[in-house]
C-alpha cells in the first residue's frame, strides 16, 4: 500500500477494515499519520486473514482432479492449512 494513503480507494479500504473491527481508527487521517497502517492493526485482522489463507488453500485443493497423483497432493494441502486458531 501507498505509504501515505492519499488515494481515496486505499482510504475507502483502511476505513473499511476500521468498520470490521480489523483497525484502530487513527486519531489523525490517514494520509496524516506518522507510521504505516500496520500500527493500527488489531490482532483480529490476523486471525482473519489466517482463516482466509486456510480457507483458500482447501477450496483450491477441492477443486483438483480425483486421481491418485492428486489425492494425495489434496490430502497434504488440506493437512498443512487445517485451521489450528480459533
Amino acid at each position: 500500500m501507498h505509504y501515505k494513503f492519499r488515494d481515496p480507494d486505499v482510504v475507502k479500504t483502511l476505513n473499511q477494515l476500521v468498520q470490521l473491527g480489523y483497525l484502530n481508527e487513527p486519531s489523525t487521517p490517514w494520509d496524516q499519520l506518522p507510521i504505516a497502517w500496520t500500527g493500527q492493526v488489531k490482532p483480529e485482522l490476523a486471525v482473519w486473514a489466517y482463516h482466509t489463507a486456510c480457507d483458500t488453500a482447501v477450496a483450491i485443493a477441492d477443486l483438483m482432479p480425483d486421481d491418485e497423483h492428486h489425492r494425495e497432493e489434496a490430502k497434504i494441502i488440506r493437512a498443512n492449512f487445517e485451521r489450528e486458531l480459533v
